[in-house]
């Protein structure tokens, strides 16, 4: 014993000393040590705790031992001991045992030896005897001698085909033994011999009788070692000194179920090692696993109680890994395979029902090992029983937790499967599957992936569906369709969810974190408010993460789909879509009724409806900004890569979802789109991209006609918001292109010429109307643009012929246009308009001198429109008469030739070329400029009167003895062209322009020492209660410069560089210091002590002026930008005053220098440009509602005259582009009156104002006197007194201006005299109470209004009417006819009179065609009829007409549109009169009209067709009657419904 402890201390020491330097005498010493340990383990004359003892060492040690250098020979001696002495020495089937102990540590030893080379040749010596070992061993040592035999085949791969055969042959009895034993393997044992002692039972009859670990109790030896005891119990049945002692008796190796869960692992590596070798070895053992996997225990032994759950799940273990071995070699033994088919689907349906709900991981083995099955040539069995597959309980269990884990594979596994065969399934097993995946679509619990998975499937069966060819087919195609609406109206909310989130952490306000101060330098105060910040900041963050938690707490457990899961969702969701609509399409209806096989029913068509509306919900996701928020929450910028990946994915997405409705039947086409047009138009103008959805339905759909005229139809109510300024997406003007676009690129050009013909006429109108009312022009000609350029493309003689009564309308507005000043772009716009007219040149040839000014203007503007210009010139040239062309030029030859000869050195050679050409085409003519006289410029900006006082500044040189004189105005000059300068690269000279400028100001601006003098000026009492001069005093300056022009272009030069960006910082104290000092000069000039009664003009500068002028012409400037510096410089300069005269506001205004600026922009007010007219508005509404407002005396002083200003600006811009003055001006006056009766609110109302209104009454433009009508309403109300009051004074006034349009007849005056004087009639005899005083009850008035009604052709033709044209004169017709009518109903005040107009009121309902004047006479019949409340009256009018229409004869009544509104009108006069009978011929006639309908339209009913208006009307009759019997609307009802399902039309449609 002792020498066995020194052996021990000795190997322990030697093990851990360095390696180096060792002496192969140490070497040899140390190996001695260690051979004197193993066999000491091996001895068994030794006691199990020296053996135990020793083993623990080497096996603590057995790591070193691969670092000596003779380490192979420690393996040897371990190998031919240890293995010697499990061979030799027998297996161990009880614990706890000193004996088993010892063994699995030896083995263990094996186990962890490090796997190196130098153990490579000891592997089949190792290996040999383990095989052969784990045939006898006991359950645990049979675990790790086959773990050892798996990893060092694996990493050395010795060739041991004789063990392998040998170990296949054990494996193949131990399966084959466990059918037989299977009525014992599930039973719980223990068996329990407290008499007996260990040594007295026969442990082997146990052994053979279990396949697991068991527990035995017996009888405890006295003298027994205690370790080798587990537990002690004392019974309470036996004697006080009867102690039991419980071992467990371990299964033998080929009884053990545990060990079976690792042969298939085993066998696989071995089966890659020696497949070739042992082919047909392992070829038997697959039938031998198809029949262990069909071993289940019966029913009676489940619900046996001894029945052992946990040998059953190991149980199932091993069938489990038996099964994945099957599938692994699957391929190889397919026959072996197909022999035992059968067996193989018995035993996945087992495997899957029998494991337990709980056991998770086991099933997902099991589906694994299935998936190979089902997705090899193997499924093919399983079709027979793919209703199986169904049951959810078979694939997933019942318990929760497999539910939610396994869901995901178990659908995927077997949707491969359903999708390989789809072809052989039934058409009720399709069903079943179209229901289980629709399911898996909408679970949000799924991944993403298999949602996708899932949506393909669908689109991937539905092509199988079709093929069945069944009743059912149409149905479950219906089914899918609304599964995929249904999903992507979640994916709506998901997006709409996701976006929200995405603006809510843009705009989540972050804590700042709190930096800690130092102890040591802080201040108590200090550390104070440091310790509050941070315990502040702590409870914030406390608080977020409190409703974070809340939130997640009440939030329902889904799966979160990021925004590239969504954008994947979309696309695979509209692709699969697309896909099944083209297969419904194709699908034959068994309805006899329907004839069109691509038309869908109603409620197919409802589902495309809310696809429509919830797939542009979804689009936000697409449309998100360009930013993304990272992981720290903060915004970063999508680089360029992204955007295009973007811009990419948007195109497919739109393309796919506009696809879905192209193959859909016109029917079903408008119905889609009528309903969702306007959400669709919404959400255009929040993400513009969204009308490539109509670019595709535009150009590839059949049924594009169909889109055109409903878009049409939508957008011109809308035009007027193609000019608003806050609509920055503008979706009306590009689905405007879209449609107009259509006409040239579409395959159904043609028919979309058609639709669009009529709204020509609309469209040019309507833009040039709204153009001349916004504020931003631009866009609707960029609208015209679109049109010129679509309808001059190709052949289109509709929109030419239609275009060719506009011509002369639009060359004469566009060439006003151009003339005037607006900005360069939109005057750019308007030269080319003019130059691409859509006419022939034929048709252009008697308006070709309106083309002529433009195109001069256009070679003298940016490089396309030269182009445009030279190329409309050469047509010219080309293709008519010189004399005749010669003619035309004339007026302008002299600036045409000059512009051609200058672009003969334009830097673009293509310009240059085309010039040369185009002047030798001209042959003589181009020289004729040259006899002419040069034309010269007046320039008055360098005319001084005293140029003897001009000032030059000097320029000196090096080396050089004379000097240059440069004009100080000339460099002012020059500073100013270069401030103004657009060009981009011009900085660095914009600056030195201002360094310029700033030298000349501080010469000229000089610094006054003597400061207290100056202060004592400014404070001077007569500046505050002295007289005010209005003849200010000389301005005596460092320089004497006389020259006011000077002085006007230095403060325009401190005006234009502020508003350089990048001088503005510079400029602006300096701009204001200038302000303020000219400000104080006007003042000493005008008040104060310095000021005089003389003047002498010939010796002074009034300083006022030109502050003044400066700042107006700022303050009117085209440009916006000087616009606001303007507005700084006269708040600096208001400011000052305010300042000087202690906010007395009275004396401010009695300045001259306040006189010369009302009187300024008064002038201004008549200036040729639109800008400077709505300038000096703005800055007059300014002073007076802003600046001046609370000097009301001031302001009623003024009113008048700015109000007059004001008319005249209006009266001027009337037919104008003035980018929305008139409206702007409107509303300011309309805010003067407002606070004009706000001073006057207990005064009497000043009858000048009223004068001045009554004065612009009488204007024959329309906007002057719908305004006029607008502020005496406005009076009216704000005054509490009736405009009649208002206006009484000037009674005999207007009666003389009515009397005196009698002088001429009627029809002899003007058109817009006519329509001026009856707007004012009609006005005056609606307003309540009624102007009395003005009639018009002349029988020859009468008579000429009648024949402006009926014969308005001949009227035409009088002189009164020729100098208008074809559009001025309809348009104008029209409103003279409506006036007319209003007019003539006045007449029936008169007695004599009445039945002529009831007569003539008739004539006009049932005669004249147009909607608007039958309108306006039902509303004019209306009044007279309840201002007399005559019901025998309106009877006997609708009576009269009734009795004359026959109702049963449907051919001779020739029903049309116009009949059925009168009919509609009348009804509405008196709907007593059509009685019950009469109701019951209308609805014969409603069915007649059907019928007609029905047959004439089989595909799509055309909305302008006459029969479709005509039943519209009276259904809306019928609809309306009061004698309508609950027996006709129920007959109406029928035969709708009927008539709907007939042509298969959505419920939602217009006969509802």
């Amino acid at each position: 014993m002792a020498n066995n402890v020194v052996v021990e201390t000795h190997y322990t020491q030697n093990m851990n000393r360095s390696l180096t330097g060792d002496s192969e005498t140490y070497q040899q010493c140390n190996y001695q040590t260690f051979q004197m340990l193993v066999l000491s383990v091996v001895d068994q004359l030794n006691t199990d705790e020296v053996r135990l003892k020793h083993l623990h060492n080497i096996a603590e040690n057995i790591e070193i031992l691969s670092t000596l250098p003779n380490y192979a020979i420690y393996i040897d001696l371990l190998v031919k001991n240890f293995l010697r002495s499990l061979i030799e020495t027998d297996t161990v089937f009880i614990i706890p045992s000193n004996a088993q102990t010892i063994r699995k540590q030896m083995i263990e030893i094996f186990h962890r030896l490090p796997i190196t080379e130098p153990l490579r040749g000891f592997v089949k010596d190792i290996l040999s005897p383990m095989f052969k070992l784990l045939t006898k061993e006991n359950e645990e040592n049979a675990l790790l001698l086959l773990r050892i035999i798996v990893e060092y085949m694996k990493q050395f791969r010795p060739q041991m085909i004789m063990e392998v055969r040998e170990f296949l042959q054990f494996v193949h009895n131990v399966y084959r033994q466990k059918a037989s034993a299977l009525d014992q393997i599930f039973l719980t044992k223990t068996f329990s011999h407290p008499t007996l002692t260990i040594n007295e039972i026969d442990l082997s009859s146990i052994i053979e009788q279990i396949c697991t670990s068991v527990k035995l109790i017996v009888k405890k030896i006295q003298n027994f070692p205690v370790q080798s005891s587990i537990t002690t119990d004392e019974t309470t049945n036996s004697t006080p000194h009867a102690v039991t002692d419980t071992f467990t008796i371990l299964s033998r190796a080929s009884h053990s179920v545990k060990l079976l869960a690792e042969f298939p692992v085993a066998i696989v590596l071995l089966y890659q090692l020696c497949r070739q070798s042992l082919q047909a070895e392992f070829g038997e053992l697959v039938p031998l696993f198809l029949r262990y996997l069909t071993l289940q225990p019966s029913k009676e032994q489940k619900i046996d109680p001894k029945f052992n759950m946990e040998i059953y799940i190991e149980f199932l273990t091993t069938q489990a890994k038996t099964l994945s071995f099957l599938a692994f070699v699957g391929k190889t033994y397919q026959e072996q395979l197909a022999l035992n088919s059968d067996l193989l689907v018995i035993a996945i349906f087992q495997l899957l029902d029998g494991c337990p709900p709980e056991n998770v991981q086991l099933r997902k083995d099991i589906i694994v090992a299935a998936r190979h099955f089902v997705s090899s040539d193997f499924r093919t069995l399983f079709i027979p029983h793919v209703k199986r597959f169904f049951d959810e309980n078979l694939l997933l269990s019942t318990g929760y937790t497999a539910r939610e884990t396994l869901k995901a594979l178990a659908y995927n596994t077997f949707g491969e499967f359903f999708n390989h065969i789809r072809a052989s399934l039934s058409i009720e097993d399709l069903q079943n599957v179209l229901y289980m995946y629709s399911k898996m679509i909408h679970d949000s619990s799924l991944p993403p992936t298999i949602q996708v998975t899932s949506l393909k499937f669908l689109t991937n069966i539905a092509e199988s569906i079709r093929q069945k060819g069944s009743e059912k087919s149409r149905d479950l195609l219906i089914h899918v369709v609304e599964t995929l609406v249904f999903k992507c109206k979640s994916l709506a909310k998901q997006c709409a969810h996701l976006s929200n989130n995405s603006n809510e952490k843009t705009n989540a306000v972050t804590i700042p974190s709190i930096n800690e101060v130092d102890v040591t330098t802080s201040t108590l105060n200090e550390l104070v408010q440091n310790m509050n910040d941070i315990t502040n900041r702590e409870k914030e963050l406390q608080r977020q993460q409190l409703s974070l938690i809340r939130f997640q707490a009440t939030s329902p457990l889904i799966y979160t789909l990021s925004s590239n899961d969504c954008r994947t969702l979309l696309k695979v969701l509209v692709s699969s879509l697309r896909h099944i609509t083209w297969i419904l399409a194709d699908v034959k209806i068994s309805e006899n009724l329907v004839t069109q096989p691509k038309q869908f029913v109603p409620s197919i068509t409802i589902l495309y409806i809310k696809f429509f509306k919830y797939i542009l919900q979804c689009l936000i996701i697409f449309f998100d900004s360009t930013s993304t928020i990272n992981s720290n929450g903060n915004s970063s910028t999508i680089n360029n890569t992204t955007t295009i990946t973007r811009n990419k994915e948007e195109k497919e997405i739109m393309d796919m979802i506009a696809s879905v409705f192209i193959v859909m039947h016109k029917q079903n086409y408008r119905e889609i789109f009528e309903n969702n047009l306007l959400y669709f138009y919404q959400c255009a103008n929040k993400n513009p991209n969204i009308t490539l959805i109509m670019n595709t339905l535009l150009q590839q759909s059949p049924s594009s006609t169909i889109l055109v005229e409903l878009l049409l139809e939508f957008l011109l109510p809308r035009i007027n918001e193609i000019g608003e300024t806050n609509n920055t997406n503008n979706a009306c003007l590009k689905l405007f292109k879209l449609v107009i676009n259509s006409v040239v690129t579409t395959t159904l050009a043609t028919e979309n010429e058609k639709i669009l013909q009529p709204y020509l006429k609309q469209i040019i109108l309507r833009s040039i109307e709204c153009a001349q009312l916004t504020q931003d022009p631009y866009n609707y000609f960029i609208l015209l643009r679109a049109l010129f350029r679509s309808i001059g493309v190709g052949n289109h003689e509709l929109l030419n012929q239609e275009f060719l009564t506009l011509l002369h309308f639009l060359l004469q507005r566009l060439n006003e246009y151009q003339s005037c000043k607006h900005r360069q772009n939109l005057r750019e716009l308007f030269i080319e308009l003019c130059l691409t007219v859509p006419v022939r040149l034929s048709v252009l040839l008697p308006y070709l001198p309106l083309l002529m000014e433009p195109l001069v203007n256009a070679l003298n503007g940016s490089s396309t429109l030269i182009l445009q210009g030279l190329r409309t010139l050469e047509l010219c040239v080309d293709n008519l008469q010189p004399d005749f062309l010669y003619n035309h030029i004339l007026p302008v030859r002299s600036s045409l030739m000059i512009s051609l000869y200058r672009l003969l050195n334009h830097s673009n050679n293509d310009i240059a070329q085309n010039t040369f050409r185009i002047l030798g085409k001209l042959g003589g003519n181009n020289r004729r400029i040259l006899n002419e006289p040069q034309q010269i410029k007046y320039d008055n900006e360098d005319f001084d009167i005293e140029q003897q006082n001009e000032i030059y500044i000097q320029m000196f040189f090096e080396n050089e003895s004379k000097s240059i004189s440069i004009p100080l105005l000339k460099i002012l000059q020059t500073c100013v062209d270069q401030l103004k300068s657009t060009i981009t690269d011009q900085h660095q000279i914009k600056r030195q322009a201002w360094l310029i400028v700033r030298s000349v100001l501080s010469v000229l601006i000089s610094n006054d020492d003597d400061h207290d003098l100056v202060t004592h000026l400014l404070n001077h009492p007569s500046f505050l209660n002295g007289t005010i001069s209005q003849c200010p005093l000389i301005w005596n300056t460092n320089i004497d410069i006389k020259s006011s022009h000077g002085h006007i272009l230095l403060l325009q030069c401190l005006h234009q560089a502020a508003t350089c960006k990048t001088l503005t910082d510079d400029v602006l104290p300096i701009l204001k210091s200038t302000i303020q000092h000219y400000t104080f000069v006007s003042l000493t000039q005008q008040i104060g002590p310095l000021s005089s009664e003389t003047y002498d003009t010939n010796d002074t500068i009034d300083c006022s002026i030109i502050l003044i002028d400066s700042i107006v012409s700022c303050y009117i400037d085209i440009d916006d930008e000087l616009n606001s510096i303007g507005r700084i410089s006269f708040e600096t300069l208001f400011n000052t005053l305010l300042i000087i005269f202690n906010n007395n506001y009275q004396r401010i205004t009695q300045l001259p220098i306040i006189n010369y600026l009302i009187h300024t922009l008064c002038n201004h007010c008549h200036d040729r440009m639109w800008y400077s007219k709505q300038g000096s508005c703005r800055f007059l509404y300014q002073l007076c509602l802003n600046y001046f407002r609370k000097e009301s005396n001031w302001f009623l002083e003024n009113l008048n005259q700015i109000l007059n200003e004001f008319f005249h600006v209006i009266i001027s811009l009337t037919d104008e582009i003035s980018s929305g003055t008139l409206d702007i001006i409107s509303n300011m006056i309309k805010e003067f009156l407002e606070y004009y009766a706000n001073i006057k609110l207990n005064e009497n109302l000043n009858e000048n104002l009223i004068e001045l209104l009554l004065n612009y009454l009488f204007s024959p433009i329309n906007y002057v006197r719908n305004l006029i009508y607008d502020c005496l309403r406005q009076l009216s109300f704000l005054f509490q007194q009736t405009i009649l009051r208002l206006i009484e004074p000037f009674k005999n006034d207007l009666i003389k201006k009515f009397l005196s349009s009698n002088i001429l007849p009627f029809k002899n005056q003007s058109l817009l005299y006519q329509i001026t004087y009856l707007d004012i009639y009609i006005f005056f005899r609606t307003l309540e109470p009624k102007i009395t005083y003005i009639q018009l009850y002349d029988d020859d008035l009468f008579k000429e209004l009648t024949t402006f009604l009926f014969d308005e052709n001949d009227l035409i033709k009088s002189s009164s009417y020729r100098s208008l044209t074809q559009q001025q004169l309809t348009l104008n017709m029209i409103l003279l006819k409506k006036l007319s009518i209003r007019t003539l109903s006045e007449y029936y005040e008169q007695i004599e009179y009445r039945d002529r107009v009831l007569r003539l009121f008739y004539k006009i309902l049932t005669t004249i065609q147009t909607n608007e004047l039958q309108l306006i006479a039902y509303e004019s019949i209306e009044k007279i009829f309840n201002g007399h409340q005559n019901e025998q009256l309106r009877l006997r009018f609708v009576d009269l007409y009734i009795q004359k229409i026959p109702f049963h004869d449907y051919e001779k009544l020739n029903l049309t549109p116009q009949i059925a509104q009168t009919l509609f009108y009348l009804s509405k006069l008196s709907p007593n009169s059509f009685d019950e009978r009469l109701c019951e011929q209308i609805l014969n006639l409603i069915r007649r009209l059907m019928q007609t309908i029905a047959q004439t339209f089989r595909s799509i009913i055309d909305t302008q067709n006459q029969f479709y208006k005509t039943c519209l009307i009276l259904l809306d009759l019928l609809a309306t009657l009061p004698s309508s019997t609950k027996k006709i609307i129920e007959s109406l009802t029928i035969l709708i419904l009927k008539f709907d399902k007939h042509l298969m039309i959505e419920v939602r449609y217009l006969f509802k």
